[in-house]
């Protein structure tokens, strides 16, 4: 019987392989984002949120953005099943401020389309390239994730 894939382990996977230094913090990262989904959104516009991340000289960035992404991907397809995926693009900001996470960490991993996980994967990668993450580790942590989604 195969294991079942929660929010949680999808994220762990995703972090070990493109972002292992990142491992120690998902746990609190994880609790953050419980207590306010809002709080792990540090894309473009939120000035210098991610500092309250930081380890040293070690900045969390790709943790809180996979469970900023998973959580606007979790809350467009409950809320808007019908609604293109660029509708769910332009809609993303007003459900951020949601207080409880679409997405929760210990909640089996929904199955999603590959319009919905393209979608993802896009925004995954303009947050963390926007975020200074080079090109190439964005396309990777995005590829990684849609991967994971795709095999659902």
């Amino acid at each position: 019987m195969a294991e079942v894939m929660t929010y949680e382990s999808l994220v762990r996977d995703v972090v070990a392989s493109e972002a292992p230094e990142e491992l120690e913090h998902l746990g609190d990262v994880a609790d953050m984002y419980v207590r306010n989904p809002a709080s792990v959104d540090v894309g473009p516009g939120h000035g210098d949120e991610a500092a309250g991340f930081g380890a040293g000289e070690l900045v969390v960035v790709l943790t809180p953005l996979l469970y900023a992404v998973l959580n606007d991907l979790a809350a467009g397809a409950a809320k808007e099943g019908a609604l293109s995926v660029w509708g769910r693009l332009r809609a993303r900001r007003a459900r951020r401020r949601a207080a409880v996470p679409a997405a929760h960490p210990s909640e089996r991993v929904a199955v999603y389309s590959p319009e919905e996980i393209l979608w993802a994967q896009a925004d995954l990668t303009q947050r963390l390239v926007a975020h200074g993450r080079p090109a190439r580790e964005a396309a990777a942590a995005a590829d990684r994730l849609g991967s994971l989604l795709g095999d659902l």
